[in-house]
């Protein structure tokens, strides 16, 4: 029987497809943090899953005789890790430098560069370099960790004068706590922004998604955020399957699941990044609604060798439009919190994860999946998404004991 090592947060949709497999037992390490959410015993703690070194000394001391058949890795940080264990250990799958493609930013645009659009760039080894690549990129810029998602301390600076507005306002603080490589880019103009989830096997992409944001992600940190999945017959979304066709091949990927980020500006279509896993903030649950593909577990086929389930698929309901939204946190213990029950009854909704429940505790971050769960709709037009996300805003309750609710529902 084979044994897999997991490497996971406190994702609990990926564990469930394990029971699809039967022939596989399975050890799930996840940091100490996050121990909480799993039964007593089911689980390994380890300092940080982005520590190579602690999660291969605690991978050694746990995995028992035999040690581990395949190393799966369910959340962004852990992809480069999960990679160099099966690289150090001999195990088939993934390697560490195809990995760090995936998720080091800087190596990921270096490799786009020459086959599809990047925004101009520069790394920085600290915010110390951060005056200099401006200069040179000419600003405004970007800046954010190489390793990251969810636009966790991504930060717009306009000059060098407003960087140290921000400095001394401490919005660098998590750029400095976390003590990794940076990115600089060129800041661009965005008219609308977009994500793309594929199935690769073989090279071959064997299904694609073209989804539209709300709004770019960077602006409506802190806010109401999703995105509709556009028709596989809109010429927007053929043009996007291509270019994540395009994408796939410059990497030189064999197999997996992947979440392209493409930014639409004045000059076309332009790559933001793209990582090897599902893509998070409900994507995978809104897609098994429209096309009954589950991404998820195809992402444990794909790292296991198992065969696809999916070759090309169509919406179930062709015409309906289908999305999801975000519903806004905060730090704090939550003290009031809408039920899942009370948004379900929202026209157009047809389910809802819920993250959270009051009595939590959640611990501030400055990210653009920062959620307390997930909106799942289908509307009939377009035209209803303004509507339906108005009616949402106006039902949903959050408060916390660290913010005073002045208006009403709407603000966590």
């Amino acid at each position: 029987m084979r044994h897999v090592l997991i490497l996971n947060s406190d994702k609990q949709e990926p564990l469930s497809v394990l029971q699809q497999f039967p022939d596989l037992r399975h050890t799930v390490m996840t940091s100490e943090a996050l121990r909480s959410f799993y039964p007593e015993g089911s689980v390994v703690g380890v300092s940080d899953l982005g520590d190579v070194g602690a999660v291969l000394a605690r991978a050694s001391e746990v995995v028992g005789p035999g040690g581990v058949t395949d190393v799966v890795a369910m959340t962004e940080r852990a992809v480069p890790t999960a990679a160099f264990l099966r690289s150090y250990f001999g195990l088939p799958g993934m390697k560490y430098d195809q990995a760090l493609i995936f998720s080091n930013k800087v190596a990921m645009k270096r490799a786009l560069a020459p086959h599809v659009p990047v925004m101009a760039f520069e790394p920085a080894a600290s915010l110390d370099d951060l005056p200099a690549r401006g200069e040179h990129l000419g600003w405004p810029v970007i800046v954010k960790p190489a390793f990251g998602a969810g636009s966790e301390d991504t930060i717009a600076i306009h000059s060098p004068s407003h960087a140290q507005v921000l400095d001394r306002a401490g919005v660098f603080d998590g750029l400095r706590g976390r003590r990794l490589p940076l990115i600089v880019e060129r800041f661009a103009d965005v008219i609308d922004e977009f994500h793309c989830d594929g199935v690769v096997r073989g090279g071959r992409v064997l299904f694609a998604s073209a989804s539209r944001y709300f709004a770019p992600p960077l602006t409506v940190v802190g806010d109401f955020h999703g995105s509709v999945h556009l028709s596989p017959d809109d010429p927007t979304a053929q043009a996007l399957v291509d270019l994540h066709a395009r994408v796939v091949a410059a990497l030189g990927l064999d197999d997996g699941v992947t979440h392209l980020e493409v930014l639409h500006t004045a000059e076309g279509f332009v790559v933001g990044e793209v990582a090897c896993r599902p893509g998070g903030g409900g994507i995978t649950t809104s897609l098994r609604h429209m096309y009954g593909v589950d991404l998820w577990r195809e992402h444990v086929a794909a790292a296991l060798r198992l065969p696809p389930e999916v070759d090309g698929a169509r919406p179930r309901h062709p015409g309906k439009v289908y999305g999801l939204c975000g519903l806004p946190a905060k730090g704090g213990t939550i003290t009031r919190l809408s039920s899942a029950d009370a948004l379900t009854r929202l026209d157009g909704v047809y389910a809802v994860s819920m993250r959270y429940k009051p009595g939590d505790r959640l611990s501030a971050r400055r990210s653009s999946v920062f959620f307390t769960g997930e909106v799942f709709f289908r509307l009939d037009h377009a035209d209803d998404l303004r509507a339906f996300l108005r009616r949402l805003r106006d039902t949903y309750v959050c408060e916390t004991d660290a913010s005073v609710q002045a208006q009403g529902a709407g603000t966590c």
